[in-house]
């Protein structure tokens, strides 16, 4: 997601500060997430997914470009996916494959 081709109306300081930023550090979360960590940090990563993603998505809607709503599905879906409200439950290998799944999402 962060590698696209953004907006020549939106400045490159505001373009990385509010898309790539936020998803490259979401993508960091995913792939370390694939370790044997303690609970809660997979609690803190359902938290910080669903907030970033679902911000991403409101700034996307704001400004509201058809070659983002690819984008803003798949956002959804992960946010449905790592909510922290209703939780899906997996296998730990199920969660490393979505892990970097969504991670490789994050990054393109």
């Amino acid at each position: 997601m962060c590698f696209k081709k953004h907006n020549q109306d939106s400045g490159v300081i505001t373009y990385l500060l509010l898309y790539c930023l936020p998803y490259l550090a979401t993508a960091l979360l995913f792939f370390i997430a694939t370790g044997d960590l303690p609970i809660e940090f997979y609690s803190f990563l359902r938290i910080i997914v669903v907030f970033v993603l679902n911000i991403c998505n409101i700034s996307s809607l704001m400004v509201y470009i058809k070659s983002r709503l690819p984008m803003i599905v798949s956002n959804a879906i992960i946010s449905l996916l790592f909510n922290p409200i209703v939780p899906f439950y997996f296998n730990k290998g199920t969660w490393i494959v979505l892990d970097i799944i969504c991670g490789i999402t994050m990054i393109f």
